[in-house]
């Protein structure tokens, strides 16, 4: 897809957003966590941050346009378990973001 492309792509998304909510969507997730350095620069001035996919902890250094985040599915054989995460996230005093993806009906 071209840059062009990308970025009204990700204008509509945004503007389908604010209109069901009356919300004012400022940040964005990167579509399956894939970025490039293009696309990192062009959504920066649309956007106050952008969320990757990649995992990690944010600081003492941030990049809004790249934040790292960790994923809340998948099997028992992930690196690290959420409480683990936290606890590491409290020694460094940095910024811990996560995400998840399963939306499901709720069962009655």
């Amino acid at each position: 897809m071209s840059l062009g492309l990308f970025q009204e792509d990700a204008q509509k998304g945004r503007s389908a957003l604010e209109k069901l909510t009356g919300v004012d969507f400022t940040n964005f997730a990167y579509p399956y966590g894939h970025v490039t350095l293009r696309a990192k620069r062009v959504l920066g001035t649309s956007f106050t941050s952008s969320r990757s996919s990649i995992p990690g902890f944010n600081g003492p250094d941030v990049d809004l346009n790249l934040l790292k985040a960790n994923r809340l599915y998948g099997g028992v054989d992930q690196v690290k378990s959420p409480q683990d995460l936290i606890r590491e996230n409290v020694r460094r005093k940095s910024w811990l973001i996560f995400y998840t993806l399963d939306v499901r009906q709720k069962r009655q």
